[in-house]
């Protein structure tokens, strides 16, 4: 079995990078992020970025660091997959709890783009109601995922990194190179877009 993780910074593509996988590859996803909205029951809050987080730290606080990977685990057991992606991972409770479930076949892949402004851009040209408007909106909310769940550190876990500040093309062949070295063979599917 294979648990393929992304993680990286808001805009860095960690989410096109599963998704590409997922067509490409023919491999199924969960999406941590999916998990808290579907936490959120009383459905008072709009989805925006601040009250997922608000809404992931109210079940933290209740049922312990770990308790959304142990609802991906769990649904992983269930649907008996091989081989599976997760996006939305954060934290080092997150990484270590699939570490210690999956052991080395729990593959972190780390999405970089180390300028703020080229994130942002992608941020605004997928124009999802839970994203900030302004840069310096945006650069408030870096700091506040940094504060809360320390991604700078987080993302030291990663095996593998990706760097995203080219075009698609130009990331859709490292990944597949990089899929080649996890799976041992390329594409199941003819390549495919997946969306910024």
């Amino acid at each position: 079995m294979k648990v393929i993780g992304t993680i990286g910074m808001n805009g860095s593509g960690k989410d096109t990078v599963i998704k590409y996988i997922s067509k490409n590859y023919g491999i199924p996803i969960l999406t941590i992020s999916d998990l808290v909205r579907q936490a959120d029951s009383t459905g008072k809050f709009e989805p925006t970025r601040d009250n997922l987080t608000r809404v992931a730290f109210d079940r933290i606080r209740k049922y312990g660091p770990d308790y959304f990977p142990r609802k991906v685990i769990r649904i992983i057991k269930k649907k008996r997959w091989d081989t599976v992606g997760i996006a939305g991972i954060r934290s080092h409770a997150d990484v270590e709890t699939f570490r210690k479930r999956f052991g080395d076949d729990f593959i972190l892949i780390f999405v970089d783009v180390p300028d703020a402004r080229t994130r942002f851009q992608r941020v605004r040209n997928r124009a999802e109601p839970r994203d900030p408007k302004t840069f310096d909106e945006f650069l408030r909310q870096d700091k506040k995922e940094e504060e809360n769940f320390q991604l700078s550190e987080v993302t030291r876990e990663a095996k593998y990194t990706l760097r995203n500040d080219k075009d698609l093309n130009a990331l859709f062949a490292q990944i597949d190179k990089l899929m080649a070295n996890v799976l041992g063979h390329g594409p199941k599917l003819s390549r495919s877009h997946g969306e910024t």
